[in-house]
């Protein structure tokens, strides 16, 4: 039944009995089971879930762990790469005047980015700046220097740039962006000789020889005296060198003693004579002399036989000294009247072996004289006589000759020369074994006693006359030894062909004025080139035996 209140519907419950109650319970407890059993089945499919994720991750990783291992090192690396390339940068972008191409040195005395090897050339001490050759790079560089650049030696000493020799071989430090040069050094690494007077140039092969080393050079050896450059041709035989090199290569050559000039003067009365500069030079005295010699203090000593000159110089590089000898004038010769009385009469005599007409009185010098008297049929006198006085007398008595046994005995004795007694008993035996013959026969043998007598009487006698014979072999024979080192070409000549009007000296002996041509003579020799009002020049040439006529042409000489 219905009832309804006014503004509520109601409806009654209806009432249930047990069996619905259980029959509600159980099914109750039927959905809870199966609420209960869905509930489980979730659970276990979100471990299920689970466990299969973190199988799949682990597979994942053992296959590919290297692979992530090695990313993250090249990531890493990366990383590392680019923070070390943003320091380098700021760095660079910090240092003052520095190029990206190149990182800056720190040194006690500024900064470098450039070390080399190079030969020093020429040092301007107006501009500060120093040239030199490269040796790596083979080309010339300049750099410039300031109170702060450092100059060293091979020993680590403080040097001053005015100490640095040109032709110097040195380890050079300086920043090629504004060529500042930091430090220069003398190497330690090469070396070099001092004192080299026999550097033989061989310009065909590129070689230069001291004594038996031989070394290369190149076109760009650094050739120096005192502080200028110079050509090789500008060696004289004379100069003292210093050479320096690396290894087997010469890179420079100093002249540490050059050579000047020597002009004699007023010397006619030792022409003839020799000439020596200290010991190192002796030369036959001819008219027209220039003597090349090296740089120095010496004794300039001029001889003719027993008559002597000499005189202190002083040798200056690249200068003439005029050496005037007019101060020695050689003496009048005393003479004397010698009266020969000789029987018997038609006798020959011979004074210092050479024939001798005795019908007046003959005038000798003072001294020594070797004299014989010989005649056909009479033993040949042989015998010396010192003439002292203003007049004398001599008597010569000849013995006649009985056998050739007793004349050989009769010369032995009478003879206070046992060499001229053995000549002249030979030249004896030949007049007597030519007795029979004419006069003009017997002249000529003694002609033939002549030659022998004068070969005696050149070895034996100390008159000036024979020492003035004595001395002239000795000057001609190393004249001519000199000559003979030299081969001649007669059939090819040099010629000098300037600078026009300069007198030429070859060897020290005037040629001439250019332009002249003269013998070719093969070897090396000293040409000098000298005009009045300019510096005199000397060259060392090398002439060729190429069978070919030669010619040169020097460059102008340079104003005094």
């Amino acid at each position: 039944m219905k009832k309804e209140y006014e503004g509520v519907t109601y409806e009654p419950s209806y009432q249930r009995n047990p069996d619905q109650l259980n029959q509600e319970d159980n099914k109750e407890k039927k959905d809870k089971r199966e609420n209960k059993g869905r509930s489980n089945t979730k659970q276990e499919r979100a471990k299920k879930q689970l466990n299969y994720n973190l199988e799949t991750k682990d597979t994942f990783w053992n296959r590919n762990k290297y692979f992530i291992l090695l990313a993250g090192v090249v990531i890493a690396s990366l990383m590392i790469a680019f923070v070390t390339f943003q320091k380098v940068y700021q760095q660079k972008q910090g240092t003052e005047n520095a190029n990206n191409a190149a990182t800056a040195t720190e040194t006690p005395t500024g900064r470098y980015n450039t070390k080399t090897q190079g030969v020093v050339k020429a040092i301007d001490k107006a501009k500060s700046t120093v040239l030199f050759y490269d040796i790596k790079e083979g080309m010339d560089y300049t750099v410039n220097y300031d109170p702060a650049t450092n100059v060293l030696n091979k020993y680590d000493k403080v040097m001053i740039m005015d100490q640095l020799q040109i032709g110097e071989i040195t380890d050079i430090y300086y920043d090629n962006n504004t060529n500042r040069l930091d430090k220069i050094q003398v190497s330690k690494e090469a070396w070099e000789y001092k004192g080299v007077k026999n550097l033989v140039v061989d310009q065909t092969k590129k070689q230069m020889s001291i004594s038996n080393a031989t070394y290369k050079y190149q076109d760009s050896v650094v050739i120096a005296s005192e502080k200028n450059l110079i050509s090789l041709m500008d060696l004289n035989q004379k100069d003292e060198l210093i050479v320096k090199g690396y290894d087997k290569q010469i890179y420079s050559v100093i002249v540490d003693k050059g050579h000047g000039y020597i002009k004699l003067i007023n010397y006619e009365d030792f022409v003839g004579g020799t000439v020596e500069v200290g010991h190192d030079i002796i030369l036959p005295v001819v008219e027209n002399m220039l003597i090349v010699a090296r740089e120095g203090e010496y004794k300039l000593t001029m001889s003719n036989g027993n008559f002597v000159g000499a005189k202190s110089i002083t040798v200056l590089r690249d200068q003439e000294v005029t050496v005037d000898m007019g101060d020695f004038v050689k003496p009048a010769e005393k003479k004397s009247s010698v009266d020969f009385k000789i029987s018997p009469n038609g006798a020959d005599l011979y004074v210092d072996g050479k024939a001798t007409d005795y019908e007046e009185a003959v005038k000798l010098d003072y001294g020594e004289h070797q004299i014989e008297v010989s005649l056909t049929g009479y033993d040949t006198y042989t015998g010396k006589i010192n003439v002292d006085s203003p007049s004398t007398s001599v008597a010569v008595d000849l013995v006649e000759s009985k056998t050739e046994d007793n004349s050989s005995d009769k010369n032995n004795n009478s003879s206070s020369s046992t060499n001229n007694t053995n000549s002249n008993t030979n030249n004896t035996n030949t007049n007597n074994n030519s007795t029979s013959t004419n006069n003009n026969s017997t002249t000529t043998n003694n002609s033939s006693d002549n030659t022998n007598n004068t070969r005696n009487s050149s070895k034996n006698s100390t008159t000036d006359s024979s020492n003035n014979t004595s001395s002239n072999t000795s000057s001609n024979s190393n004249s001519t030894t000199t000559t003979s080192d030299s081969k001649v070409d007669s059939s090819h000549t040099v010629t000098v062909q300037g600078p026009s009007g300069a007198e030429v000296y070859i060897d020290g002996t005037l040629k001439g004025t250019a332009p002249v041509t003269f013998i070719k003579t093969i070897g090396t020799h000293t040409i000098t080139i000298r005009k009045t009002g300019y510096s005199n020049k000397s060259y060392t040439v090398v002439i060729l035996d190429d069978s070919e006529n030669v010619l040169f042409n020097f460059p102008e000489l340079t104003a005094q």
